[in-house]
């Protein structure tokens, strides 16, 4: 376990961060059960699987170098983030500003059903019919997901905040990057330890780069994800030195290439032809929010990092899925652990309520007792003249 971020044996600090991990993804799989869950339209199923996530402290150095470099000033670092979002919810006159150390961002991943993936790989000119149902869940479910947490977390006690949702959040063109936002979760899922990203901007994660991400800064002491990878690029065979580009053969609008990455704005114009051609699908529920996806399917890094990459990188992934396996398993058994204790403090309680009782009962017919006493004294002096 030693050099990928966690000790052995974690700390109680570190113990109560990891039960606390448990209980949010514990909510997470609970709600994604529930119909809210839904792909929609003429299909009568689940929209998305399980997520994965991924645990970065504000204070991590590397958000200074993504804001920097990477999403591009206009970014909020993550204590700005967290203040936003609680604006919502609370005066900042109120709020009792938190240091970068005592904040957690949390994100998840979202990975698309065998479904939705077996109908998007056989697709071509324009993307299959569950894919855009899915996209058009996606803004329901994601925002759902997030606030549900949220507010899970805040009836434990711990304040948080969804980004997104802040009144000020906004996205809109930039000279560098074509569009961009105030809030990038793709950026937070790098940062977290989730995965890199890929020639169509994609991220890669271990479970691929088919799916959808969300966010939240929480007031809480989250070990981190551990970071297999040491650039941005580091999961893409392209950037890797080997031979790839299947996403620049699968785009339709001809929004990729070797030499150019993602084009942003021929991108956005086919979502706008994709947008004009929905309805023969039937209504959809958002207007505005059309996805493509190709580019996301029928590739290497679908489901998973992809074969062909160097070795040393290949296996920090393999040894972080690993590790992550082992983090999952703490973050169970501190969960177990602090909820039996909270089971054992109950039970005391209850005990102690139970052997007080008698006592009260025993003290109880003592007064009563005395006043009569008290009555047969004075009873002589009232009723004599």
């Amino acid at each position: 376990m030693s050099g990928f971020g966690f000790p052995k044996t974690p700390t109680p600090q570190e113990t109560a961060g990891l039960a606390w991990a448990a209980r949010l993804e514990e909510e997470a799989r609970r709600f994604l059960d529930s119909p809210r869950n839904a792909i929609g339209g003429r299909f009568s199923e689940k929209a998305f699987d399980y997520p994965i996530f991924g645990y970065a402290s504000a204070a991590d150095p590397l958000w200074t170098q993504v804001l920097n470099h990477g999403a591009g000033m206009a970014h909020w670092p993550p204590l700005t983030a967290f203040l936003e979002g609680r604006a919502k919810i609370e005066p900042r006159a109120k709020l009792a500003w938190p240091s970068h150390a005592d904040l957690t961002v949390v994100v998840f991943a979202l990975p698309q059903t065998e479904a939705t993936m077996a109908d998007q790989r056989r697709a071509k000119a324009e993307p299959a019919e569950r894919w855009l149902r899915s996209r058009f869940a996606h803004d329901r479910v994601i925002g759902e997901l997030t606030e549900h947490l949220r507010v899970f977390l805040e009836s434990q006690g711990v304040e948080a905040s969804v980004p997104e949702s802040a009144r000020t959040w906004k996205s809109f063109p930039h000279p560098d990057f074509q569009i961009t936002s105030m809030w990038s979760h793709r950026h937070a899922a790098f940062v977290t330890g989730l995965g890199t990203f890929g020639l169509s901007d994609g991220l890669i994660t271990k479970i691929g780069k088919a799916h959808r991400l969300g966010s939240l800064v929480c007031r809480l002491r989250i070990p981190p994800t551990p970071r297999a990878y040491a650039g941005p690029y580091d999961h893409c065979l392209h950037f890797a030195g080997r031979k790839c580009g299947v996403c620049v053969r699968r785009c339709p609008a001809g929004a990729l290439s070797l030499e150019g990455g993602h084009d942003k704005t021929l991108c956005q114009n086919y979502l706008n032809f994709v947008g004009a051609q929905v309805h023969k699908y039937g209504p959809f529920d958002i207007r505005g929010a059309y996805g493509c996806g190709l580019c996301q399917s029928a590739v290497p890094c679908e489901r998973g990092l992809p074969a062909g990459l160097p070795e040393d990188l290949r296996q920090r992934g393999v040894r972080t899925a690993d590790w992550l396996a082992v983090h999952a398993e703490l973050q169970r058994e501190a969960w177990a652990t602090a909820r039996q204790k909270e089971d054992d403090e109950a039970r005391r309680k209850a005990a102690g309520k139970r052997r007080k009782k008698p006592a009260a009962d025993k003290k109880a017919p003592a007064k009563p007792a005395a006043s009569p006493a008290k009555t047969t004294k004075t009873a002589p002096k009232t009723a004599t003249p």
